[in-house]
């Protein structure tokens, strides 16, 4: 009786069994899984190392198509090598099928490398060019983190983080950014990431939570569009110190994925410091919105501990000539004003000077403390340069974007300044800056109604502004109504007499001589009467108080007004309402007088150049006539 064990049974060349046999005895599903692990592993390091580094993204597109390529040479060689005791033996294939399905994956796995490495192109982002304002793909409003059961600290840092963001996030030009003092308003307490949606007129909201687990800060965010719906989420877990990772990351992630066309000017990176960021944040804070002197004057005690601590942190230097800059305005009715003004404004242009040398692309401090442009003898040709590089480095930043609607009033551009207004309310629609610059704008242009509804809003958001104050004045003046005009300019001195700082009496005297001619009286002695005694009382505003004169019927008195505002160099914070389509305007301005000073003030070269004011003014021959 034969006792031999049976032999077992070749496995069929057309068995799945065994073609899993083969891959199995050939280590084959062994070695694409160390394979895989190792290059994401690598991949993932490359990725890191060129963001770290600011190598060109190329070089870890090509690790990675690197590996994609080298997968099925790695498939190929373990089919078809065994290590064993003796060393590396080739195998042959036994199996018809494994050996078919070994050639169609390294065809697959090459023709799919190659299609990748040649489908994936380097994406050139367009450059913003000075002075070029870009339509928005999208709006987004980028919220504070939540701080979850944590102390005060953790309060700054999500605080901080939201900032950080939204700093950086904004230097995308084609993303709109909505700013700080919005996203921090009361109005949004309570509300859903939706209803955020709704009051910041936002494509996007960027919501969260901040918590502290063990050592590290654990952060969750999610991106969701204007009815609520998930579009991304964010989860990490990070040191105090490496907060400034998660930042970039978060802003680069949702600009790649809203598909931004131009590339982020370039950013200053904040402190190491973790004690100083701090500070910084605590001071920034304070700065972006409205506050009375007490306020500021801590916001810039803040910034000073952060740059003490960290005395290269260009940011805070540059915020600290932001403070410097806004104090002055918030002090002028105190006592000791006129002393201590000349000192702040020296210590504004000399934080400015060194942000900018520690942080080239610091646009404000660089508008604070600007250096002229070689071979431009113009002033105002100098400033409108100035300004566009500024908003070139930083074209959304709130204050330098109020400014430049200032200087746009100035040379009467009014329908440039409405566009730049109108962008900066969108992305700041709960700011009462925004809403005042947007509604004077619009009360020069003739839309009382407008500034009127804009000046309310900013009553109700912020604090008794004399800012808000005013509007209500420009858009009772816009109005024009005889009777309806002095009624508006009398609720706002009553709304305003006891809210606004007792410092600011003068100012609402001055508002009710205002209102007694606003509404434009018919009977022309009584009239001039009243133009003729706001015009005395405003003289310390020569722009102001030359458009009352000019109303009067007074061109002479007006002009002498402008004259000797020449003479001390005031007249270039004196020309906004020299363009205004007020009575007598046009008669001051056909003045040959008027003419002759505008020329001595260099204004036609600028309008050659920049365009002139919106029909105010236009060229004759080599000299210039207004009317």
């Amino acid at each position: 009786m034969d006792r031999r064990m049976p032999e077992e049974p070749e496995p069929s060349p057309h068995s799945t069994n065994g073609f899993f046999t083969e891959l199995t005895n050939r280590r084959v599903i062994q070695t694409c899984l160390i394979y895989l692990a190792v290059a994401w592993g690598a991949t993932e390091a490359a990725i890191t190392v060129t963001e770290r580094l600011g190598l060109p993204d190329w070089i870890a597109t090509l690790v990675t198509v690197g590996f994609v390529v080298g997968f099925p040479v790695a498939v190929f060689l373990s089919w078809v090598f065994d290590l064993t005791s003796e060393g590396v033996q080739r195998t042959g294939i036994r199996s018809v099928r494994g050996a078919l399905a070994v050639t169609v994956a390294i065809s697959v796995f090459l023709g799919g490398g190659t299609w990748l490495f040649l489908s994936v192109e380097e994406v050139e982002l367009k450059q913003l060019a000075a002075g070029e304002l870009v339509e928005p793909i999208a709006i987004v409003a980028v919220m504070d983190p939540v701080a979850i059961d944590g102390d005060d600290a953790l309060e700054v840092y999500a605080a901080g983080f939201g900032a950080e963001v939204r700093a950086r996030l904004s230097r995308y030009p084609d993303i709109a950014v909505v700013a700080d003092e919005s996203v921090n308003s009361p109005v949004l307490a309570g509300l859903t990431p939706a209803q955020h949606a709704k009051e910041l007129y936002a494509d996007y909201v960027l919501t969260g939570d901040m918590r502290r687990t063990s050592n590290l800060l654990a952060v969750d965010l999610s991106l969701v569009d204007a009815v609520g719906s998930l579009v991304w989420e964010f989860a990490t877990r990070v040191s105090a110190e490496r907060q400034l990772d998660a930042h970039r990351q978060v802003a680069d992630e949702i600009a790649t994925r809203l598909d931004a066309a131009f590339a982020p000017s370039d950013y200053c990176e904040p402190s190491s410091n973790i004690e100083a960021l701090e500070y910084y944040w605590r001071g920034k804070r304070l700065l972006t919105s409205y506050v009375f002197v007490p306020e500021t004057e801590k916001a810039i005690e803040f910034l000073r501990r952060a740059v003490a601590l960290d005395p290269e942190f260009g940011l805070a230097y540059s915020e600290l000539s932001a403070g410097y800059t806004i104090l002055p305005s918030k002090m002028r009715n105190r006592p000791e004003y006129r002393e201590r003004v000349p000192i702040v404004r020296g210590m504004a242009r000399d934080m400015a000077r060194t942000a900018t040398r520690l942080c080239p692309t610091a646009a404000l401090a660089y508008k604070i403390a600007p250096v002229p442009v070689t071979g431009i003898a113009n002033a105002w040709i100098n400033l409108e340069i100035q300004y566009r590089n500024a908003l070139q480095m930083e074209s959304q930043n709130p204050m330098l974007n109020s400014f430049y609607i200032q200087h746009l009033e100035d040379i009467g551009q009014f329908r440039r300044a409405l566009q730049v207004a109108e962008r900066t309310y969108r992305a700041d629609p709960l700011a009462p800056r925004a809403l005042v610059d947007l509604g004077r704008v619009a009360a020069w242009t003739g839309d009382g109604e407008r500034a009127l509804a804009m000046a309310k809003r900013a009553n109700e958001l912020g604090p008794a502004s004399p800012n808000a104050f005013f509007l209500h004045l420009q858009a009772a003046a816009a109005i024009g109504d005889p009777i309806r005009s002095p009624a508006i300019v009398n609720a706002a001195i009553d709304d305003y007499r006891d809210r606004l700082h007792p410092s600011f009496a003068t100012d609402i005297e001055r508002a009710r001589i205002m209102g007694s001619w606003i509404g434009r009286d018919t009977d022309p002695d009584v009239r001039r009467e009243k133009l003729e005694a706001a015009a005395t009382v405003a003289r310390d505003v020569p722009g102001f108080a030359a458009m009352l004169a000019a109303g009067a019927g007074q061109i002479d008195t007006a002009l002498s007004y402008l004259e000797a505002a020449e003479g001390t160099g005031r007249i270039r914070a004196s020309m906004t309402e020299l363009w205004l389509d007020m009575p007598g305007m046009d008669a001051l301005r056909a003045d040959p007088r008027f003419a002759a000073l505008v020329e001595r003030g260099g204004l036609p070269a600028f309008w050659r150049e920049y365009g002139w004011p919106d029909g105010k003014c236009r060229p004759l021959g080599d000299s210039v006539t207004c009317d």
